[in-house]
Order: C-alpha cells, then structure tokens, then sequence
C-alpha cells in the first residue's frame, strides 16, 4: 500500500503515516518499494499477515 492509500484509510494526516511507517520500517516489520514517484510498503514477514487476518477474522472486519 502506498502513504496515500494508508493515511486516506485511517483519516490520519500524510506526515503521520508517513512517520509510523519510517519507524516500522526501521524495526524490520515493513518493506518498501518504490514505484516511480510512489513508494509501497508492505509487511515484511508472511506470518505478521496471517496474525493480522486471524485477528480481523475474530473481530468480524
């Protein structure tokens, strides 16, 4: 997901997504990519997804 994506999503401001996402990036749980002027994140460890989706699944998200 891009910063315009994830920030749009959560209605918070784009320098806040942009600094939480620095910070998970640095600890190893994210990655990034960019694509042209765009850069992507997305988790880096497959398991951190499957956490994610049980958790959702037993939230009913």
């Amino acid at each position: 997901m891009s910063v315009t994506q994830i920030y749009e999503r959560l209605n918070i401001e784009q320098a806040t997504a942009s600094h939480h996402l620095n910070i998970l990036k640095n600890k190893g749980l994210l990655v990034s990519k960019r694509e042209g002027k765009k850069i992507n994140y997305s988790l880096k460890n497959k398991a951190l997804s499957d956490i994610i989706y049980c958790i959702n699944k037993c939230h009913g998200d």
